[in-house]
């Protein structure tokens, strides 16, 4: 007896429901309770969405992309309070934010957070090796760029 491979797959996914005592209500339910937290790093977040999306597929159902974007934004407009203005403005071009283009916005959002905090980092360092103008220790110091003591070279008169 040879059976087709499309129904090897349907029975495995079959057995994997069951083993995983899976039911589309289930799924749904974790779905639909589903939240980003702020600290949550985005593709975490993205990895267990997307996996949810695969169980509830597992148990032979789909999940419309205008759900899923729904259920997508809610889960993490509290951690992202901006993404609703991006999907506004994205529907007033006349196109609608898919998932994808969310975790999308997401991810640039989550990279331009790191820049800034990696910014704000840097200065803060900087700013606890300055000395005061009339540091006595300052005179000691001697400047990588114009080879002059008394200046760091974040504060040298030849920087341009």
């Amino acid at each position: 007896m040879i059976i087709e491979p499309s129904e090897i797959i349907e029975q495995l996914k079959e057995t994997r429901r069951i083993e995983a005592n899976l039911t589309d209500s289930t799924v749904r339910q974790k779905l639909y309770n589903l939240r980003k937290s702020k600290g949550e790093k985005v593709t975490v977040f993205c990895g267990k969405f997307d996996n949810l999306i695969r169980q509830y597929e597992t148990c032979n159902k789909i999940i419309g992309e205008d759900e899923k974007r729904a259920i997508f934004e809610h889960a993490v407009t509290e951690a992202h309070p901006d993404l609703p203005t991006a999907i506004f403005v994205k529907n007033q071009t006349g196109t609608v934010m898919t998932t994808n283009d969310m975790k999308s916005f997401l991810l640039q959002l989550e990279a331009k957070n790191q820049i800034n905090l990696e910014a704000k980092a840097a200065t803060l360092l900087r700013q606890q090796h300055k000395a005061p103008a009339n540091d006595p220790e300052l005179a000691k110091v001697k400047c990588h760029r114009c080879n002059k003591h008394g200046n760091y070279q974040t504060d040298c008169p030849l920087k341009d």
